[in-house]
């Protein structure tokens, strides 16, 4: 890969070597990781490791998607509550799968404190 901003991909890799490997930073070297999800009513509730500061970049989350007992899957509202992420979707009345940025070319939405992003998922 070549991105364009090396300063940032540098500092990210300095500090998660410093922080994994040298136990000399305390840091948050991650995005929002996939934790769990619980299915409440019509709604699915997505938990995040690394989640303080749980935010969407430009106010909404596009890229979730929730599926039903088909396991087919429909692009889904997504709105974070109290640092979790709720999802539902009109198309499916008893969810049983949730996925974020599942696309080839999937632009993150959601972030955490420190401004890293999260990472794609499917809870299958």
């Amino acid at each position: 890969i070549h991105p364009r901003n090396k300063l940032d991909v540098g500092v990210r890799l300095a500090d998660l070597a410093l922080s994994e490997h040298y136990d000399v930073l305390d840091a948050v070297t991650s995005g929002p990781l996939y934790k769990s999800m619980e299915v409440d009513g019509k709604k699915i509730v997505v938990s995040f490791d690394n989640a303080e500061g749980l935010h969407a970049r430009d106010g909404a989350l596009q890229l979730f998607e929730i599926a039903g007992e088909d396991g087919k899957f429909y692009p889904a509202k997504a709105f974070i509550k109290k640092g979790k992420v709720v999802v539902l979707s009109k198309k499916v009345g008893h969810p049983v799968a949730v996925r974020f940025a599942w696309g080839n070319t999937a632009t993150p939405d959601l972030f955490n404190s420190v401004g890293l992003p999260a990472s794609s998922f499917i809870s299958e």
